[in-house]
């Protein structure tokens, strides 16, 4: 989960500046990474955090042979911005990567502080946001050149929970959400790009 931690105290979260936002996910620091790849056919998608004023977490496969990546913000909103990316460094083995923004506003972000999470009897509560395929849909306001409908996939905030003593053998969070409401495909996962 990506973001402030909800675990530990609010003190402990919150000493390091009086200004410092709310645990959780900040909507504007979520990203949505369009991925071109080096091998022909069509690129992928995925879900991003930006943690830093230039520096944006994501998993190892979606950026996995990327030759360029652009990475959006706020899309369709006001707000909405884009930059150029570029891998700064990917892990296979945890499946985690750091996409460094090339042309980015550097003001007004703080560097992300993470957590723990201690080895207890706890069931944490857990807040998503991504990307997913189920979410994709027709965008009938722009349609394509050729007269098709073009397509986007809206955001979907999860919200969940971590068992703190699952998986501890392979020291990963075991996080449970509720199932997609539908699959558009099944021959795909639905949470492709979450």
């Amino acid at each position: 989960c990506p973001g402030r931690p909800r675990i530990g105290s609010a003190d402990r979260r919150m000493r390091h500046s009086s200004q410092a936002r709310a645990a959780g996910i900040d909507p504007d620091r979520v990203a949505e990474l369009l991925v071109s790849l080096h091998r022909s056919g069509p690129g992928r998608r995925g879900s991003g955090y930006r943690v830093s004023a230039s520096a944006v977490l994501t998993a190892a496969h979606v950026v996995h042979d990327a030759a360029a990546v652009l990475v959006r913000f706020n899309a369709d909103r006001p707000d909405e911005w884009t930059a150029h990316g570029r891998v700064a460094w990917s892990d296979k083995a945890i499946d985690a990567a750091v996409v460094t923004l090339e042309d980015h506003p550097r003001q007004g972000v703080e560097p992300v502080r993470f957590g723990r999470v201690g080895e207890r009897d706890a069931v944490l509560s857990c807040s998503l946001v991504g990307f997913p395929r189920f979410k994709l849909r027709d965008d009938a306001a722009r349609p394509l050149d050729d007269g098709r409908l073009s397509q986007y996939r809206d955001s979907h905030h999860a919200v969940g929970t971590i068992a703190v003593l699952s998986n501890r053998r392979e020291v990963t969070l075991e996080i449970s959400v509720p199932a997609p409401e539908r699959d558009p495909d099944p021959r795909l996962s639905p949470w492709e790009g979450m």
